[in-house]
């Protein structure tokens, strides 16, 4: 009995360490090639940490088994170290010699402020600005920028708040209704001296950028937001209690969520591609921000990232969350850069007004 347990849990190790092999090459398939593929990099963090378990098992059972999940944690790694940091701002200490100059950056989707329903801009909404304030950032990127005077909150309030920034900007509207305007914005203490956007084809989603002044420098910043997934509140009522459906809905539900997700990976990694695209042809160091709505094991952010370093590979520390809703409960919110930039410090505060939270970076350059 004792030999039948051994090789049905053996058989199970193998069959989970195959999937995580499978979810490392997901990076590398474009999900407008084989879309189920990029499924499994939402959960390759539970497939390492399920593999692990069955290497330290067999550690103690049987030794000769324990390479099964070894090779397949091994061929993880990379994609590990995109996903989870573990010295943080210990990494910092070993940098002995700060460069010359530094900027800080920081990226928020801020989901309209939460101004939705009756709400107004007030107290709480100010929460994030004096946090700003307190921060001082010297560029801010804003995905699912809002504004709207009939809620107490324009331009020219913004102005008030944040005196420094509205003065360089680039700023576009992807929906105007009424007197509100949604959209996507950089602000900058540095002057502007050449702007653009590109909005993705059948999609309120964009990027745009900003090419800067810093002294005698001149660098690019990119602020973009990819393709979200769209999940309605019958969605995410099922994520929380599946128990509450008989056999029929679940399946209904799950068809819905999985075509939603479908529908999310093959347009962003049309969109990620088009970013790319832009950025492999830029004359200036880039610093690009956003949202791209998909985990460190993407195609997304695979193309994306490029040659690019990812600041919270260089200066951060755990999981870097930035999306505070319940699905998925990871980071989607990057700052990358070029090799011109060194991420001294990377930071991001558990701000609870929108479903994501802001990420601050420092780049130090020569």
């Amino acid at each position: 009995m004792r030999k039948f347990v051994k090789k049905f849990l053996w058989i199970v190790n193998f069959i989970f360490a195959v999937i995580l092999v499978i979810a490392n090459l997901s990076v590398y398939v474009s999900p407008e090639v084989l879309w189920p593929l990029a499924f499994l990099g939402l959960i390759f963090i539970h497939l390492v940490v399920l593999n692990l378990a069955f290497l330290i098992f067999w550690i103690f059972k049987v030794k000769k088994y324990l390479f099964i999940s070894l090779v397949a944690l091994a061929i993880s790694i990379p994609n590990l170290s995109h996903t989870f940091q573990i010295f943080g701002p210990e990494k910092d200490k070993q940098k002995k010699q700060e460069s010359v100059q530094s900027i800080k950056v920081m990226t928020y989707n801020a989901k309209v402020f939460d101004l939705v329903g009756s709400n107004r801009f007030d107290t709480t909404q100010r929460k994030v600005f004096n946090y700003i304030k307190e921060k001082e950032p010297d560029i801010v990127c804003v995905q699912e920028f809002y504004i709207n005077p009939d809620k107490g909150f324009s331009l020219e309030i913004l102005n008030e708040i944040l005196p420094n920034y509205l003065k360089y900007r680039n700023v576009h509207w992807l929906s105007e209704t009424g007197t509100s305007s949604y959209g996507i914005a950089i602000f900058s203490k540095f002057p502007v001296v050449n702007k653009g956007l590109i909005k993705f084809e059948n999609s309120y989603n964009a990027f745009l950028f900003a090419d800067l002044k810093h002294n005698r420098d001149t660098f690019r910043i990119y602020n973009n937001h990819l393709q979200s997934i769209k999940f309605n509140r019958d969605n995410y009522r099922f994520i929380a209690n599946q128990s509450r459906y008989n056999q029929k809905e679940k399946i209904e539900e799950l068809q819905d969520i999985s075509f939603r997700m479908r529908d999310a990976y093959i347009k962003r990694s049309l969109q990620a591609e088009q970013l790319a695209e832009h950025i492999k042809i830029c004359p200036y160091p880039v610093i690009v921000c956003g949202d791209l709505n998909d985990t460190p094991v993407s195609y997304s952010y695979r193309i994306i990232k490029g040659h690019l370093d990812d600041a919270f590979v260089e200066a951060g520390e755990g999981f870097g969350n930035t999306y505070a809703g319940k699905f998925p409960s990871y980071r989607i919110d990057y700052i990358f850069h070029s090799d011109f930039f060194k991420a001294r410090k990377f930071e991001v505060p558990k701000i609870e007004l929108s479903d994501h939270y802001p990420v601050f970076v420092k780049l130090a350059y020569d």
